[in-house]
């Protein structure tokens, strides 16, 4: 559940998100990739948002536990 952590509005905007095994060696691909368009927030609002994950990147990995993983977040427009 993202919540957006300041006074002012988000216009909708996209989020790029890149997943890694908390014990990923350096150079190892990420595990997966995705974005989705996030709706408009306001000041301190948070939203439920959910995007499907197509396929994984890195072949050699197995899934890992939501505990061992370490999200990059970025927004574009």
């Amino acid at each position: 559940l993202p919540i957006y952590h300041s006074g002012g509005s988000l216009s909708e905007v996209t989020v790029y998100v890149t997943l890694r095994s908390l014990n990923a060696k350096p150079g190892q691909p990420p595990l997966y990739r995705f974005s989705f368009k996030a709706p408009s927030l306001g000041p301190f609002e948070s939203k439920e948002m959910a995007a499907a994950i197509d396929k994984g990147l890195d072949k050699s990995a197995t899934a890992a536990d939501w505990q061992n993983l370490h999200a990059d977040i970025e927004l574009g427009q």
